[in-house]
């Protein structure tokens, strides 16, 4: 398949205007926004089924800066609600060496399907590239297409070291096969560093793993993402990157760890910042952790091979469902059991 067509098929999980576009009943606007931080609730009931649901307005960048915003009003059922339901999926360390996802993967999508989400997080290593980029792009082909069995939903990304294994050759693949990813984060980042938001949840993504600095976010990824996380005013922030800050199992020291005084800053912005969440990958298990009152949530197997011997050596995808009282998350296996849950409020 051409790069033309790869890039039709990917748009479909993409904003295909600027504004105004409604993906599976949910308004989505590109911007840099911003809000408070949840902390942890004792947990409830979760459900099976997320609804679909309209939302009034969206907002929307003019420029590239944080600040210059404008809200688009959008056609909305009767009567107005005062908030709307939003579900979306999180799947991490899709990759294994070959063309298209492992077996495994399509049998958690399947699972997730069940959930009805609005959009898909992806915490980096979707594939495992290979040394020629022509065999590189027919891996983004393969590898993206299982997500149209999800509906027309926005397929969120953050780079992985395994989407380019440090070649910077293949950095530029990466755009290509995410082609519509909002351009907002700071100059030699853009569509590495975004931000936008959906419903109630301003999602941030920084870059951990560019060939040109692993396991580092550095100076202007961290400036950008000050001005980001102030000039929001959403009651959830979730900020992902592939690789953890705090890791849990072997990836100590090769992943934010790697650079401490740099990984505490990136810390301090989060809780100065009222972050929800961070989410991320790279290390294949599930671990969940709180520090100074942010939850660190490592989502790193869905298809790679978990890493036996750890706390969390299972297959798995996180399911968020967020409401007006609360952001609650599942943490489901390849059998459909639910395996951790937690629930966070609003700011």
């Amino acid at each position: 398949m051409s790069q033309n067509n790869m890039n039709r098929n990917t748009r479909r999980r993409f904003l295909k205007k600027a504004a105004g576009l409604a993906f599976g009943g949910l308004s989505l606007g590109w911007l840099s926004a911003c809000g408070e931080v949840a902390t942890p609730i004792p947990p409830t009931p979760l459900p099976t089924a997320i609804p679909t649901s309209v939302v009034p307005t969206t907002t929307v960048a003019t420029s590239q800066s944080v600040a210059a915003t404008t809200t688009v009003a959008l056609p909305i059922a009767s009567p107005t609600p005062a908030f709307q339901r939003f579900g979306f999926i999180v799947y991490g360390d899709i990759r294994t060496a070959g063309l298209k996802p492992p077996p495994i993967f399509d049998k958690l999508l399947a699972l997730s399907k069940e959930y009805k989400p609005q959009a898909a997080l992806l915490v980096g290593d979707i594939i495992n590239a290979e040394d020629n980029n022509s065999v590189v792009k027919t891996q983004w082909e393969g590898h993206l297409k299982p997500f149209a069995a999800l509906g027309n939903i926005p397929i969120l990304p953050t780079i992985g070291n395994h989407e380019t294994n440090y070649r910077k050759a293949a950095t530029p693949l990466y755009l290509e096969a995410f082609p519509d990813l909002p351009k907002n984060g700071p100059a030699d980042f853009k569509g590495y560093a975004y931000s936008l938001d959906i419903g109630a949840v301003h999602f941030v993504s920084v870059a951990s793993e560019l060939p040109s600095q692993p396991h580092q976010l550095g100076k202007v990824q961290l400036a950008w993402l000050e001005q980001d996380l102030k000039a929001t005013r959403q009651p959830y922030i979730l900020v992902m990157s592939h690789d953890p800050a705090y890791p849990a199992g072997p990836h100590v020291g090769n992943s934010l760890d790697a650079y401490p005084a740099e990984r505490d800053a990136f810390w301090k912005l989060l809780m100065d910042n009222n972050v929800t969440a961070y989410i991320t990958g790279h290390e294949h298990l599930y671990n969940k952790s709180v520090r100074n009152g942010i939850y660190q949530l490592i989502i790193g197997t869905s298809g790679s091979y978990p890493y036996s011997g750890w706390s969390g050596d299972f297959y798995h995808f996180a399911s968020f469902d967020v409401t007006q009282q609360a952001m609650n998350v599942q943490i489901i296996d390849e059998t459909g059991k639910e395996r951790d849950k937690l629930t966070l409020k609003p700011r």
